[in-house]
Parts: structure tokens; sequence; C-alpha cells
């Protein structure tokens, strides 16, 4: 299995779409967004939106969360899904993380937090205040956004000197 994940430009495009949101960004920004960016609407809830991204090497799920009907977060699954038994596709997942993070520090700079170990996470602020990262999920690479009053509580707790160890389920 060749794991595929996304261009530069199909990462730029995201990255620019959520760095031109203004906070709070209500609901018809993030429906906008889908359409700018060739994605099909598959189901439409109160609590978000589920999409199908139109990536170069197939359709990934994208959701987006609402928050009394204003952007919370964005995930976009930036990678084909690998099997997470199968040890080839797990070193060929972590090699795609890492492209995927090398693109996202050639557009955005320096990360303002990076976790490590078998979950990694790696940040950047957006001048418009939200948050952006690229994570590692077992099975899958994302990339995932957050409103500005979200990221506002990761900075607070960044500063505090909160780890990301203390919360269920992360690892170093």
């Amino acid at each position: 299995m060749t794991l595929s994940y996304a261009t530069i430009d199909e990462t730029r495009a995201i990255v620019d779409a959520f760095a031109a949101l203004s906070w709070p960004a209500p609901k018809s920004d993030a429906v906008a967004i889908g359409d700018r960016l060739g994605w099909t609407l598959r189901l439409e809830l109160e609590s978000g939106l589920e999409y199908a991204t139109a990536l170069s090497f197939g359709r990934t799920p994208a959701s987006i969360l609402l928050d009394d009907d204003h952007l919370a977060q964005a995930t976009i699954h930036v990678s084909s899904r690998i099997d997470e038994d199968d040890p080839a596709q797990v070193a060929e997942l972590d090699l795609a993380y890492d492209d995927v993070r090398s693109i996202l520090t050639g557009i955005l700079a320096d990360p303002a937090r990076t976790r490590r170990g078998s979950s990694p996470k790696t940040s950047w602020d957006l001048s418009n205040g939200g948050r952006l990262a690229v994570a590692h999920l077992g099975f899958v690479v994302a990339i995932i956004v957050i409103q500005e009053r979200y990221a506002a509580v990761e900075r607070a707790e960044e500063r505090r000197g909160v780890s990301e160890d203390e919360y269920p389920g992360s690892e170093d």
C-alpha cells in the first residue's frame, strides 16, 4: 500500500480558507468553506456538518462541529485511512504525518506547540485567533481547526503548564 495524502496546494487551500475566518464564524461561513473547497455535503445536523472532501487522491471525511450555530471545530482527514494492525501501513502513516507537518510549517512557520508520542499533534496559532493542528489519529492524518475561544483556552493551559498527559487518553 502506498499511503496518499493532501498535496501542498490542497493543504494551503484548507489553511487559507480557515485563516480567513473572523470569529465567531457563523454556520454560513462553514458552508461557504465547504463549497469553496469543492466538498460534498453529506449530512447537516443542528450540531454540525459532515462532508466528503475532494482531495486529489479521493474523497475523505471532513466534519464541522457547531456551537450555538457557529463553527467550533473542523476535522479534515488529509490522508487515506490505514489498517492500524499493519506495521508497514503504520510506518507510512508516520511518514505522512511528518510530511503534512512539514508542509504546514512551510505555510505557517514555526508551530506553537508539539505533542510527541504515539499520537503526535502539532499546532499553529492563526492570525485570526484560531488554531490549526495536524494530528496523527492512529488510522489517518487530520487537520483540525478550532475557533478562537477554544484556542484561547489551549493557550491559557499551555501558559499554566498544563501537560497534555493530564488529559485522559493522551500519551507521551
